[in-house]
């Protein structure tokens, strides 16, 4: 009896034929090949290609319901990265701004910031492109404060966004745009009090506004732990956002919300610091399963706008 030793990747005991998973490597060799091979090196590429998405396939067949459930979208993926054409191409973006921010500073403030970014890119190998532009523009106004924690910020932003052509994704609305702790999902237009990606379309433009008040500077370490809690601060926001399938049919919003975050400056192990909001949102208006006034709770890293 022959007995081999390694780590287990789940708990509890199985009773059956013992398989060795060992690497295999492979020695690919770079060479030159002269012009008229070109095509048939293409042609070999292809072939391979819908060999591996057809021993995908036949895997997929062979699996149990229960197995396909688990494990098969993995596999269904593969298939769609071997069918995917490559997409190439470039892009451009230009920012500008002027705000501030100080050490006490509970946010940006007192400036402009302006941002815009187009790309373009098609498939090599057939007729599908994607094109896309995004423009934004944010407004911070200070104002004198009440205490030493930091000065109450008025901000707000505009956006407009689209995509097109037929390798295009579309734009998606709802929840919050940066990194949700408790929520899955996510957006790329942030509007807090309805679900990640709730509304999804072409074209997308949104307004958001938010007063931003200072709480406490708290300036300490939390016990033993290596974390440094800098400050705390609240704000009390208005989103909205408007869909449409091209830019010019974007009409009224069809996401209404307000609600009110606090949001905790942490800084990790002395150098890593990460803005933690908790919050909620409550939909101003009713769209399908959502309804007027359902809050929704939230924590998120990273800032808003």
């Amino acid at each position: 009896m022959e007995i081999r030793r390694g780590i287990g990747v789940s708990s509890g005991y199985a009773i059956g034929e013992a398989l060795v998973f060992d690497r295999e490597e492979y020695r690919i060799n770079r060479r030159t090949i002269a012009p008229r091979e070109i095509d048939v090196e293409i042609e070999r590429f292809r072939k391979a290609v819908q060999a591996a998405s057809a021993e995908i396939r036949t895997q997929l067949a062979a699996m149990s319901k229960k197995v396909r459930d688990v494990a098969g979208s993995i596999l269904e993926a593969q298939v769609m990265l071997l069918q995917d054409p490559t997409l190439a191409g470039g892009g451009l973006g230009l920012t500008f701004g002027n705000t501030q921010a100080g050490r006490r500073s509970i946010s940006v403030q007192d400036g402009v910031r302006v941002s815009t970014s187009l790309d373009y890119l098609k498939a090599t190998n057939g007729d599908r492109w994607r094109s896309g532009w995004d423009l934004t523009g944010s407004v911070y106004r200070s104002f004198p404060s009440w205490t030493a924690a930091g000065r109450p910020v008025l901000a707000a932003t505009a956006r407009i966004a689209e995509q097109r052509g037929p390798a295009a994704r579309r734009l998606t609305a709802g929840g919050v745009g940066s990194t949700a702790v408790l929520e899955a999902g996510d957006s790329n237009f942030e509007v807090r009090g309805y679900p990640a990606g709730f509304v999804a379309a072409s074209a997308l433009w949104s307004a958001r506004t938010e007063l931003r008040l200072p709480i406490a500077r708290v300036s300490r370490g939390l016990g033993a732990l290596p974390l440094y809690l800098r400050g705390l601060s609240g704000s009390w926001f208005i989103d909205s956002v408007g869909a449409a399938s091209r830019v010019d049919g974007l009409g009224s919003p069809q996401l209404l919300s307000t609600g009110a975050e606090v949001s905790s400056d942490v800084t990790f192990f002395s150098f890593f610091q990460v803005r933690i909001r908790t919050g909620v949102g409550v939909p101003l208006k009713s769209l399908g399963p959502v309804r007027r006034g359902e809050a929704r709770f939230y924590v998120t890293a990273g800032t808003s706008f």
